[in-house]
Parts: C-alpha cells; sequence; structure tokens
C-alpha cells in the first residue's frame, strides 16, 4: 500500500484523534505519505505553500469531523471559521473535492454528517461522499476497518490506471499502424503515379483515334435510340387508344348491367307494393310525421342492397319526394353501423346525400401508403398518427429527414395531450437535433410526459440529475426518477440505479439491481455484473461467474463483454481462484 493520504482537522476538535489516526497509518504506510499539519511541516517553512502542495499531491482525503467542527469559531472576525474563505480545513477539502479525489469524512464519537445547508457552496458535495465512524470504545477496530478500505481504493485506482494503461497501449498500437498504412498508401500512390506518367506517354497517341471512335459510336447509338423512341411513343399512343376504348365498353356495360338491376329491383318492389297495398291505404290517412316514421323503420329492417333499393323505389311510389330524404339517410346509418371496421389505410366511402343517388354496388376504397394513411389520421385528430409522422420525418423514413417537421407534428400530438410526443420532443432538445441543444427545456418535456406516466420520460430526467446536464447533479433526485421507472419494468432504470449504487460503493444493492436487469435479457446489466465478480466489488473474488457472466453479455453481442472476456485471467494465471 503507497497511497498518499492528507489528514484534515481542527485542532480545537480533534487533535487527539488526528494524532493517534496518524499514528495508526504511519505504521502501515510510509511516514512521508502520511501528511499532518504539526509532523510533517519543518520549523520555518512556507505553511500556506506546503500545505496545498500536500493536497495536490495526496491521492485520499481525510477529514477529521468532530462535534466543534461545524460551528468552529474564529476569534478574529468572531465569525464561524467555515465562513472564511482562507480558512485551512476549506481550502483543503475544497481543493480535494476540486479534484474529485476520495474525500472521506470521519465522523468521530458519534458526531453526525453536516447539514448541506450550513456548508458553503464548495464543501456542499462533501455530503454525498461516504463516511466511516470511529468511536472511542471501538478505536482501533474502526482505524483498522478504514486502513483496508483504503486498500480497496487503491487497489480500485490500481486496476483503472492497469485498464487505462492497456487502453493507451492498444491507442498507440492502433495510431502506428495506421501511421504505416498510410505510409504504404503514400508509396503505393507514388508509384502508381510514376506507372501513370509512363502509361500516358504511350497512351496519348492513341486518344485521338479513341475520341474520334467514340463519337462516332455515340453518333450512331443516338440515332438508333432516337428510332427507337419514336418507335416506343407509336406503341404507346396505339396502346393508351386501346385501353380508353375498352374502358368506354366496360362503362357502357356497366350502365347496362346497372339498369337491368334496376329493373329487376322494380318488379320486385312492385310484388311487394302489391302485397303490402291495403297497409299503405291505411297509413295515407296517417300525419305525415308518422309516415316517415313506419318508413325509416321499414327500410332499416331490409336485409339485402337489392331488398334496400326496392323498398326505396316503392315508398318514393307511394308517399312522394318528402321521404326520400328520410330513406336515404337511413341507408347510411345502416352502413355506418355495420361491426366490420376498414383498417387503418383505407379511407371510408362517402356518406349518401339526398343529391346523390343511392349505388348498390359502391366502390372497394382506395389502398392507402402508410405515410397518406397517417397524415389522413393525423388531419382528423388522431395524435397516435401525429407521432408516427413525427417519427417519419425524425428518422427520414419514407420521407426526407426533417427535424423541423418532425418538432411540428410531435407539437401537434403533444398538444392533444400524447406521452410519447412529449418525451420525443424532450429528446430532440437534449441532442439538439434541429432545435438549438437545450437541457431546461428538454427537462420541461419530460417532466410532463412522466407526469402521464411515459417510464421512458422518466429514465431520461434519472439521466439528467445523474450526469448534471441542465441541472445541478443530483444523485437523489436520478435515483428517485430510475426507481419510478425501474418499478414499470425498464432495464435502462435499473441499470442507472446500479451505477449510482456503485458509485456510492453500495455494491450489494447496485448487484441487486443488476441482476433484476440482467434477468430481463438486458447484455449491460450481465457485462457488468462480470466486473463485480471479477474484481470482488460487493462479493467474493469469482473469475469463474465473471466469465460466465461475461459470456452471456458476449451472446448477446456486447463487445466490451467479449473484450473482458480475452482479458480475463485463466485458473492458473489467477492462482487457483475460481
Amino acid at each position: 500500500m503507497a497511497t498518499k493520504v492528507f489528514i484534515s482537522y481542527r485542532r480545537d476538535d480533534s487533535k487527539y484523534q488526528a494524532r493517534m489516526i496518524h499514528a495508526a497509518f504511519s505504521q502501515v504506510l510510509p511516514r512521508d505519505h502520511v501528511f499532518m499539519d504539526v509532523d510533517t511541516i519543518l520549523p520555518g517553512a512556507n505553511f500556506r505553500k506546503i500545505l496545498k502542495d500536500w493536497v495536490n499531491q495526496c491521492e485520499v482525503l481525510l477529514a477529521l469531523i468532530g462535534p466543534g467542527w461545524i460551528d468552529a469559531g474564529d476569534p478574529k472576525t468572531k465569525g464561524r471559521r467555515l465562513d472564511n474563505p482562507s480558512d485551512f480545513v476549506r481550502i483543503e477539502i475544497g481543493e480535494a473535492l476540486a479534484r474529485d479525489i476520495p474525500v472521506v469524512p470521519v465522523l468521530l464519537d458519534g458526531t453526525h454528517m453536516p447539514d448541506v445547508a450550513l456548508l458553503p457552496d464548495d464543501l456542499k458535495e462533501l455530503v454525498d461522499r461516504q463516511a466511516e465512524f470511529v468511536e472511542y470504545r471501538t478505536f482501533d477496530d474502526d482505524v483498522k476497518r478504514l486502513i483496508r478500505k483504503l486498500r480497496l481504493l487503491e487497489e480500485e485506482a490500481r486496476q483503472r490506471a492497469e485498464e487505462e494503461r492497456r487502453r493507451q497501449e492498444a491507442e498507440d498500437r492502433r495510431r502506428l499502424d495506421e501511421a504505416e498504412a498510410e505510409k504504404r498508401r503514400l508509396e503505393e500512390a507514388e508509384a502508381e503515379k510514376r506507372r501513370l506518367e509512363e502509361a500516358e506517354a504511350e497512351a496519348r497517341w492513341r486518344d485521338e483515334d479513341e475520341r474520334r471512335r467514340q463519337e462516332a459510336e455515340i453518333k450512331q447509338r443516338a440515332d438508333e435510340a432516337e428510332s427507337k423512341a419514336r418507335r416506343r411513343d407509336e406503341d404507346e399512343r396505339r396502346r393508351q387508344e386501346k385501353l380508353h376504348e375498352e374502358a368506354q365498353q366496360r362503362v357502357e356495360e356497366d350502365r347496362r348491367r346497372e339498369e337491368a338491376a334496376k329493373k329487376r329491383c322494380l318488379n320486385e318492389a312492385e310484388v311487394e307494393k302489391r302485397r303490402e297495398d291495403d297497409k299503405r291505404r291505411r297509413q295515407a290517412q296517417a300525419p305525415v310525421g308518422e309516415t316517415k316514421k313506419v318508413a325509416l323503420l321499414q327500410i332499416n329492417s331490409a336485409k339485402g342492397n337489392a331488398l334496400k333499393f326496392a323498398i326505396f323505389i316503392a315508398l318514393l311510389a307511394v308517399a312522394g319526394a318528402s321521404i326520400v330524404g328520410i330513406a336515404l339517410y337511413s341507408l347510411n346509418q345502416v352502413s355506418e353501423n355495420t361491426p366490420e371496421a376498414l383498417p387503418p389505410q383505407y379511407s371510408a366511402p362517402a356518406k349518401l346525400s339526398a343529391q346523390q343517388p343511392a349505388n348498390l354496388s359502391a366502390p372497394a376504397p382506395a389502398k392507402l401508403s402508410p405515410l397518406a394513411a397517417y397524415e389522413e389520421a393525423a388531419a382528423k385528430g388522431d395524435a397516435s398518427a401525429m407521432v408516427n409522422l413525427g417519427n417519419f420525418y425524425e428518422k427520414g423514413v419514407g420521407v426526407p429527414q426533417d427535424y423541423a417537421k418532425a418538432r411540428e407534428w410531435y407539437e401537434k400530438a403533444a398538444a392533444k395531450g400524447d406521452a410519447s410526443a412529449m418525451n420525443n420532443l424532450g429528446m430532440l432538445y437534449a441532442t439538439g437535433e434541429g432545435v438549438p441543444q437545450d437541457y431546461a427545456t428538454a427537462r420541461e418535456w419530460y417532466e410532463k410526459a412522466a407526469a402521464k406516466d411515459n417510464e421512458t420520460a422518466m429514465v431520461n430526467l434519472g439521466l439528467l440529475y445523474h450526469k448534471g446536464q441542465g441541472v445541478a447533479r443530483d444523485p437523489a433526485k436520478a435515483r428517485e426518477w430510475y426507481e419510478k421507472a425501474a418499478a414499470k419494468g425498464d432495464t435502462l432504470a435499473m441499470i442507472g440505479l446500479g451505477l449510482l449504487y456503485g458509485q456510492a460503493q453500495d455494491y450489494a444493492k447496485a448487484r441487486e439491481w443488476y441482476e433484476q436487469a440482467a434477468a430481463k435479457d438486458n447484455a449491460m446489466a450481465m457485462r457488468n455484473l462480470g466486473m463485480l465478480y471479477e474484481f470482488g466489488w460487493g462479493v467474493p473474488q469469482d473469475y469463474a461467474k465473471a466469465r460466465e457472466w461475461y459470456e452471456k453479455a458476449a451472446a448477446k453481442g456486447d463487445a466490451s463483454a467479449k473484450r473482458y472476456l480475452e482479458q480475463l485471467p485463466t485458473e492458473q494465471q489467477a492462482g487457483g481462484k475460481r
């Protein structure tokens, strides 16, 4: 263990504990690797300069916090020491936090973690760091435990440094290979240039003959193409004339069939008229409104297009033109109330009106493309169709990619309360696609979508607070949003929770969330479980289990897992570890 440790303390608060901790650490570290101002600074040395240099050199800072640490007074200013920017303790801890090295709050004799509201801005992050407790009665055991944990930190740092070294070596090898390949390419290009120059001198005398030959060939082909085009145009004109004649013949045949059908219907209507003649005579004296009611019931109960048309003709003969509108309306109602709905890509047939005659054989609806079908549905106010159109324009599916149109459709769907559209708008602003990147606006859209129970928006909010994008970094809020999405089964939220707990060194909790995501076939979660077992974070180090999880992730195409498998020690290299 060769970690450089800086012990930060207040003499009025914890000078005896600081000396005892210094003595304990000096037993396992070289004395010049443990810094405490009294014992380390030589007489006559620049105290402030040496203090700052040591903070910049140390790898771990222990912040000893006793009962009087937070309220320690400054006799010169009559205020708190922490409120003075020149306070040595504030400088020490602030410099370490700014360097983002491990800063361990050591809470002495039951002291609680200071309230964040009582800390200056440059020390507020201290409350997010994992604290350790040292009691008077269990001092030796507590200090030994602290030393063990710092050794783990050193091992993690060593592993990270080794990974960085390997990555840098691979990067150097890649750059060297690229440089050699570029050199070979330049040499080949130079050789090719010389060859071309030699070939150019040889081929120049042939160029003119080739040019004349090509001109003659082009002219011949142009003449042939023109002749073929004229023949094609003539053939196409004749084909169009033939198609026009055939179409006119079909129209005439349809007209004759329709007239024949109408005649058959009139005959059937005459039979029906005679059968109900007595009933109509009785109704002839009834009020007009009653007559319309009876006619409407008769039409709605009719079965088949031919019978409907026959009844319509019969009613027209008996009751006159005043009942035509009622009959047509009823035919429309029967058509509209049929249980089979048209597929989304089809448009509904137009309704009959009092000015349009009923057509016994209505043409089938024309099939629309998916884009046209969604545009038609969106024009009718369908929010889901608007979201799909936004996706088409955002991804360039079937249309030129156009983020402005994508945003326009998302905004229309969001105005109708569609949560997916709200989330998609947030992603456009977060990535800066088609709009200036704006995390604040992205967060507003995510919050609106999350309020409508959209789990993807919850994950996106968790990421903003996790990474500190557009907001102050807030692990608690990130965890809150991740947990809401994870409760709905979202695997990315589970991985986010695993990362949060891993950063807080609560590896047991991290493993629980990774296992839940892995149970849902998430390759990233499987790879992270392999890392826990490979390095023994929160579990006994077990290369066999690490290999098992890496193999599962690699089988799902995870490139990092494949690379970790290649770097994983064999049982012989691991000294017999599983």
